[in-house]
């Protein structure tokens, strides 16, 4: 398809308040028309990984309500238009792996050559990209900046369930639940904190995406010391105790919630083989203050909180 076959299309698209163009990694050749600057009411303007050449348009300047222009990995040249510079917008514009020069300096923004050409870096932002900021100006800036910040893991066993899932929402920057994860952990400005981070891990879910879970395996060593041991409370076995809870991922498939059943199981007198620790009992009290008891095999109820 050649480029210039959209332009043609170009007020039919606006007089329906076209939201999107999405045509990444479909052979596109030709150059970008400028006609495509009249469709103001784009939110995504795609299109990546591409044949196209010739330069950037300074028309798409107008389209000031994008939350997303990716252009990477085309053959463009010349330099990006200082119509498309403003504040709001460079934070959206990506173009790694074409051939652009002499950029324009812009407040916040360091300028690397990368990928065939230069491209902006925002040192608040793309730190953990190195293929845009790993420049040695870019590194600089980022330690200075970021220092404070932390990547927001989405999933904390490492592994999404639903990795390829994709979006049926125009509006949103990304394709896939993997795409989505991989966003909020490289933009640090917006989710480096703890608060930011809980409330995108919120939102992952509610866009249905979810984390793989994981055994809650309370023995490393694979071996309990007494598993024979009966607990009165929960009429089962330190034995019984344990693969109950390998097999509910459900309540116990998160690191957090594996954690505190591993204090548990110590602290109710169940202990891994060479793993016994003399500080297990002071652990234990912790957990006790705050938590009544835990599931067993036999009622439905898990670790819950005191009130």
């Amino acid at each position: 398809m050649n480029i210039p076959d959209l332009s043609l299309n170009c007020f039919l698209f606006e007089s329906f308040h076209f939201s999107a163009i999405k045509q990444g990694s479909n052979s596109l050749t030709g150059s970008i028309p400028s006609e495509l600057g009249i469709l103001t009411s784009l939110r995504i303007f795609e299109l990546d990984r591409n044949l196209l050449e010739g330069s950037i348009p300074s028309e798409l300047g107008l389209l000031t309500s994008l939350t997303s222009f990716e252009l990477g990995r085309n053959s463009l040249e010349g330099s990006i238009p200082i119509e498309l510079l403003n504040e709001n917008f460079i934070s959206n514009i990506e173009v790694y792996g074409n051939k652009l020069s002499n950029l324009i300096a812009v407040d916040g923004e360091v300028i690397c050559f990368a990928g065939g050409g230069e491209v902006y870096c925002d040192c608040s932002d793309d730190c953990l990209n190195l293929e845009v900021c790993g420049c040695e100006e870019a590194r600089s800036c980022c330690s200075s900046i970021s220092g404070h910040l932390t990547e927001c893991i989405l999933c904390s066993s490492g592994k999404i369930e639903n990795p390829d899932d994709g979006y049926y929402n125009y509006m949103a920057p990304y394709h896939n639940c993997q795409d989505h994860s991989d966003i909020i952990k490289n933009d640090l400005k917006q989710y480096g904190t703890e608060e930011s981070c809980d409330r995108a891990k919120l939102e992952f879910e509610e866009e249905g995406c979810y984390c793989a879970t994981e055994e809650c395996v309370l023995c490393a060593s694979g071996a309990i010391e007494n598993p024979d041991t009966y607990l009165e409370l929960h009429s089962a076995s330190c034995q019984e105790m344990s693969n109950y809870i390998l097999r509910d991922l459900i309540i116990y498939g998160t690191e957090e919630v594996c954690d505190e059943a591993k204090l548990w199981f110590e602290g109710v007198g169940c202990f891994c083989s060479g793993e016994q620790n003399d500080d297990s009992t002071e652990d234990f009290e912790v957990l006790r203050r705050n938590y009544i008891h835990i599931a067993t095999p036999r009622q439905d109820d898990t670790l819950q909180p005191q009130t």
